[in-house]
């Protein structure tokens, strides 16, 4: 059986990881700072009214979440249509174009 090799993947019985996590909206934090939680500790709470729909946009553009913001063609609040252009970019000399358009009908809610 073959095996694969992940460049700095390491496996630890013990680790601490710090992580920053927000909610899409208002809610609760159920937990600590500094509070020990486990894989299936439940963190924080918070009441989506209707369906909400993740878009990876930074993922689908190839680019660093800290760059997004140059990349948006919409802000938080705009009311959206199936297919409204999210955001857009452009690559060498402008000849690539990636868009990201939205797969649903809304209201942008939440950039992060």
């Amino acid at each position: 059986m073959g095996t694969a090799y992940t460049p700095g993947l390491a496996v630890s019985a013990h680790a601490l990881i710090r992580k920053t996590r927000r909610l899409p909206l208002k809610g609760t934090v159920l937990v600590q700072e500094g509070q020990p939680v486990t894989p299936d500790t439940v963190v924080a709470r918070a009441e989506i009214p209707g369906l909400m729909q993740t878009v990876r946009v930074a993922e689908q553009l190839g680019v660093q979440p800290d760059e997004l913001p140059r990349f948006l063609k919409v802000k938080v609040g705009d009311q959206v249509q199936q297919g409204t252009l999210l955001a857009e970019s452009r690559g060498l000399f402008g000849l690539f174009r990636t868009e990201v358009k939205s797969p649903i009908e809304g209201t942008v809610e939440l950039i992060s």
